[in-house]
């Protein structure tokens, strides 16, 4: 600031030493290959096995730090969460500030993550959640006003291992603790924890330490010292880096660079090899000018043993002195702050002005000396030697003075004086020497961390966690007994199949009326299991203690934990109130039947303790349960892992047009198809009921059926799009996971991509796809199943197969012989022309999904080949007759079939044009009656067939005269109707709206087709009243039509006889035109530049008798 320099003094050799200070910190990894192979194998065994702990240890400036993030950059790779929480000594009193500020970083760069988190997270744990991590706030709004039920330290506990499950419940998670010797008790708390409670979790604590800052009293000490039996425990040594790999730095920092033998083993001698002195040596090379860019390459210029300094420290001295004055003494006054630092706290300290505060501090950055952090406005130093260093430098007396005022500012822009600045007041009142506020911020921080964190109360916690759960105030024949054995670890993984066989058999409760067979089988495999099981045990009990699953107070094996079913089965019992389920030996058969029927009952009427009460009635005796009464927040989404809460946020956010589709995000949704469609379809229902009950209070399952349907549609059309492989497979496990409501609409509704979806069902799996209908109204029933059949695309052989179980089981329903039938009979398409125009005949368009639209299309594509005109013909009036329908949606069916029909129809085909004009005439006069809301259908339908009318003007193979002038009558009575329309008196809203459509159809889509050109030869026409009715229409169009026509009529350039005449006639219409042509031929004349084109607007003049505007 205020320093001007001339240009001659700016060489090039100042500007290459300021951008080579760019190249520092050095941006290849060097070696450590040993040490990266060490972690990437440990991280494996950490995500298949067990919590892994590896400690980094070396000396200052052997690249701890630098090896622990390339390790995260590897496992970020991998897609593991990965949580980076440098610790600090001044920090090192305040319970969970390091991993807080971490996680507040990581969250914040994680919107649809934090969303995921919370959605896992009780109120009480949000709200204490935000004191420390402020992301959270906007979650937990009046926080001061909420108190919690629980003390804040045990909530707070709980929230970050909830939090650290959550994360590793999906890929694995990784926490990287740099100066782990600076933690804080807490924190290593919350390790020991997972260490010694949740060891199977897939989690790598991986932590650098600089043992000489290690203190003998250091929670670190005393938590590094405890046993690590249940972990993977590992120490990682740094050794400083050899010759050859300090000349690799050297080059990796300054490529092409040729070195004298001596100077690799002579710079690893001095600095012992380590890697900060050796770089820290470099920079002073630099800014000494021993090593310059010259040439386009870097170049040692000298190498003499007496210029370079022996000792980090005089390196780093050597590089202050160089420094200028206000560079170097701001650089001081930041020493005292600490490692890190505010600028705001540094501008109120020193009171310099904020221009040139940053101006210095910039300075320093591009020296190296300091380095931003991820906010603007903090700093921290590249190196702690370089702070301690300048902080040596100072006397003592400015030390104080300088800690004074530094405090002074933070207790001024802190007013509140918030937990996360209590350290650095005690910090700097402590070295400022005022002992009274040193002892009045310490004592606040214990307080404050007493707050946060009680040892006492968390060991009382973790003894009382796998205690058995007492019962609250329910009967006592129903009450659980004391738990009195421990199950077996080859018992415990049967449990899986236990819960998933429960739930089965509540589902065909639901679904089967009692005597039914698979409602009985069912119910027969839980006794059967339940059975086998207490041959060997007094009781089992299934418990759920805080989110966990307990078998007789023992929780299953980590691999089996993480299944869906147990999840699925702790929601299920979370919905019904119960906390924990006994069953004795003596059970029999009937009383599971009873209990299964009790909780096959709506969830909602079995809370409050009713299940035990409907027990006590049933006189259920050897089955007990303990009641809970569950706070009614949505439980459900705390069991499932956090990726499959990030999907659904990702899903609500694709289905809502939030985000885009992309890659990623199609990928994830394929993925969760075929992997967990239960999940998926969990999710897709539960965002149809929260978008449904926005929009109003009551809904149904129809309702609910037609939201999902449309998402699935939505999801369908995008794999198909992009060309997904697995998407057939990936939508019938998706679709296969729904409950009927939502199968039976979907199916009804015969979306395309069934026809695919079809081929990877088992025949099993069809029948039911196809019994999913019977549920439909009657009268639509048939007509769906046998669509649903039809698209079975397999060999005959096992159609057949099919066809003949589904006869059976049809009977069985009491369905007749000719519904059957109907049901199997042969796919549509396979069917002669005859008969599928017969069977269209006899259906609704809201009925045609059932033959399939394509098939419909290709029928007329056959009946045209064919030159089938009595088939054709009776279809056609078919179609005409249903535009009569009141079903809008039924009327769009046909216009669509219609547009089809002249999009395809040959131009050179004349032998169907009778039967062509019948079906414009019916058209016109359908239109002329229509409702608004077909009309843009109905137009679109008049634009192709009036195209196929004129399209043979242009046709390479010719017409018959007679041919073409009939067609074009048909464009003018399609065009007269239109105008009718338009100028008719008529002034309701919708007849205004219609005037509307139409206008902008002629003067907008009609004018910029070929009609204009293809009138514009049709004038060459030697019949007169042909001729005016051309005439009549260009004149309608306006001066915009009359354009486009000239500019036909120019480009011909045909100065025959025959185009003599032809001009004659285009004269003669212009003057029909008055002032538009005059006007249009002005401009002509005005802008036009083609001597053949000017000649033929001459001549047109000519003939108008306009001698004016010739002489013009």
């Amino acid at each position: 600031k205020n320093q001007l320099s001339l240009s001659e003094e700016v060489t090039e050799q100042i500007i290459t030493q300021q951008e080579a200070l760019r190249l520092f910190p050095c941006k290849k990894f060097i070696d450590r290959l040993s040490q990266i192979e060490h972690l990437k194998r440990t991280l494996k065994e950490s995500l298949t096995s067990k919590v892994s702990f590896v400690v980094i240890r070396g000396r200052k400036g052997m690249g701890k730090t630098r090896l622990l993030e390339e390790f995260k950059e590897i496992a970020n790779a991998q897609q593991i969460f990965s949580l980076e929480i440098p610790a600090s000594s001044k920090y090192a009193s305040l319970s969970y500030h390091a991993f807080c500020q971490a996680l507040e970083i990581f969250l914040k760069e994680n919107e649809t993550l934090l969303q995921a988190i919370v959605s896992s997270l009780d109120t009480s744990e949000i709200i204490d959640l935000a004191t420390l991590v402020p992301v959270f706030k906007s979650f937990a709004p009046n926080v001061k006003d909420k108190t919690t039920k629980e003390k804040k330290g045990l909530s707070l506990f709980k929230a970050l291992r909830r939090i650290c499950i959550e994360f590793s419940s999906s890929q694995g998670l990784l926490l990287c603790f740099d100066d782990i010797q600076h933690l804080d008790r807490a924190t290593f708390e919350l390790l020991d924890y997972f260490f010694n409670y949740e060891f199977t979790r897939p989690i790598m604590v991986c932590a650098t330490l600089d043992e000489e800052e290690l203190k003998d009293s250091s929670f670190c000490k005393e938590f590094l010292s405890r046993p690590k039996d249940n972990v993977n425990f590992s120490l990682l040594e740094l050794s400083p880096f050899s010759v050859k790999e300090t000349e690799e730095l050297i080059k990796a920092i300054f490529p092409q660079m040729n070195l004298p033998p001596e100077f690799s083993p002579y710079i690893c001698e001095i600095t012992g090899g380590n890697p900060l002195f050796i770089e820290e040596l470099l920079k002073y090379l630099l800014e000494s000018r021993v090593i310059v860019y010259r040439k386009n390459k870097w170049q040692l210029l000298r190498f003499d043993k007496k210029d370079i300094p022996s000792f980090l420290e005089d390196v780093l001295e050597q590089r202050l002195k160089k420094l200028d004055p206000e560079t170097k003494e701001i650089l001081a006054k930041l020493a005292v702050m600490g490692d890190d630092f505010e600028v705001k706290v540094l501008r109120e300290a020193i009171k310099k002005d904020e221009g040139f505060l940053f101006e210095l501090l910039d300075r320093a950055r591009k020296k190296g000396f300091i380095q931003p952090k991820e906010k603007s406005s903090q700093f921290s130093f590249s190196s702690s030697y370089l702070q301690k260093i300048l902080y040596d430098q100072i006397g003592q007396e400015e030390k104080a003075n300088l800690h004074q005022d530094i405090a002074s500012a933070i207790e001024k822009i802190y007013k509140d004086k918030p937990p996360k600045v209590l350290p650095d007041l005690a910090y700097h009142y402590e070295h400022s020497g005022d002992i009274r506020k040193f002892n009045e911020y310490r004592n606040k921080i214990l307080k404050e961390s007493q707050k946060l964190f009680d040892p006492h109360q968390l060991e009382n916690y973790l003894e009382a966690l796998s205690k058995e759960v007492p019962s609250t105030s329910i009967p006592f024949e129903i009450q659980i007994r004391k738990i009195d054995s421990q199950i077996h670890e080859e018992e415990l993984v049967k449990i899986v199949d236990l819960t998933k066989y429960i739930l089965a058999a509540v589902r065909s409760i639901t679904l089967y009326p009692s005597g039914n067979k698979i409602r009985e089988n069912s119910v027969e495999k839980v006794y059967t299991f339940l059975e086998s099981l207490l041959k060997n045990l007094p009781s089992l009990t299934l418990a759920e203690v805080e989110k966990l699953f307990l078998v007789n107070n023992k929780r299953i094996p980590f691999e089996k934990e993480k299944d869906s079913v147990i999840r699925e089965f702790i929601i299920f019992m979370i919905d019904r109130d119960i906390k924990a389920i006994q069953f004795l030996p003596l059970v029999n058969k009937e009383e599971i039947d009873l209990f299964l029927s009790i909780l096959a009952e709506n969830p909602e009427s079995l809370r409050g303790g009713l299940v035990a009460q409907l027990m006590h009635e049933k006189n259920i005796k050897y089955i007990k349960i303990d009641a809970a009464s569950y706070a009614r927040i949505s439980y459900q989404r705390i069991f499932r892992p956090v990726a499959d809460r990030i999907n659904k946020i990702t899903l609500l956010n694709f289905l809502s047009g939030k985000t885009t589709s992309s890659p990623q995000i199609l990928d994830s949704l394929l993925k969760a198809a075929l992997q967990q469609p239960q999940n998926l379809a969990l999710n897709l229902t539960e965002i149809a009921k929260a978008s449904l009950l926005k929009e109003k209070k009551d809904i149904s399952a129809e309702d609910i059926a037609e939201f999902v349907s449309k998402n699935i549609h939505k999801i369908a059309n995008e794999f198909f799009t992009e060309g997904k492989p697995d998407a057939p497979s990936a939508l019938h496990h998706l679709i296969s996971s729904f409950d009927e409501n939502v199968k039976s609409y979907l199916f009804s509704r015969q979306p395309p991509y069934i026809k695919e979806i079809v081929k990877e069902l088992s025949d099993e799996e069809v029948m039911e796809m196809v019994l999913s209908a019977v549920r439909l109204p009657q009268q639509d029933r048939l007509l769906y199943m046998r669509q649903i059949f039809n698209k079975l695309d397999v060999p005959l052989e096992r159609k057949e197969k099919i066809a003949s179980q589904l006869k059976k089981r049809l009977e069985k329903l009491g369905f007749t012989s000719s519904e059957i039938s109907f049901v199997t009979e042969r796919k549509y398409e396979t069917l002669s022309l005859t008969e599928r125009v017969s069977t269209l005949l006899q259906l609704t368009p809201s009925a045609y999904s059932s033959v399939g639209i394509e098939n419909i299309r290709d029928l007329l594509k056959e009946l045209i080949e064919d030159l089938d005109k009595d088939n054709l013909n009776k279809l056609l009036r078919h179609f005409l007759s249903l535009l009569d329908s009141k079903d809008t949606e039924d009327k769009k069916v046909i216009l669509e079939l219609l547009s089809f029909l002249f999009s395809i129809f040959p131009v050179e085909l004349s032998e169907f044009d009778e039967i062509i004009f019948e079906v414009i005439s019916g058209l016109i006069d359908k239109f002329t009656r229509a409702d608004l809301a077909v009309y843009p259908v109905f137009i679109e339908v008049l634009r192709l067939a009036m195209e196929w009318s004129y399209k043979g003007v242009f046709s390479s193979q010719p017409l018959e005269r007679w041919v073409i002038r009939n067609r074009f009558t048909q464009v003018d009575t399609i065009l007269n109707s239109l105008y009718k329309i338009m100028e008719s008196e008529q002034d309701s809203q919708e007849a205004k709206e219609k005037k509307r459509v139409i206008k902008e159809f002629i003067f907008g889509i009609l004018l910029n087709s070929s009609l204009i050109p293809a009138f514009a030869r049709e004038l060459k026409d030697p019949l007169i009243d042909y001729n005016k009715m051309i005439t009549y229409h260009i004149v309608k169009f306006g001066r915009q039509g009359l354009r486009k026509l000239l500019r036909e009529v120019l480009e011909s350039k045909d100065f025959s006889w025959e185009g003599f005449f032809y001009r004659k006639k285009v004269a003669s219409l212009l003057k029909n035109m008055k002032d538009v042509a005059r006007e249009e031929l002005k401009e002509y004349l005005t802008l036009e530049k083609d001597f053949q084109k000017l000649k033929q607007i001459r001549e047109i003049i000519s003939f108008m008798g306009e001698r004016d505007l010739l002489e013009a």
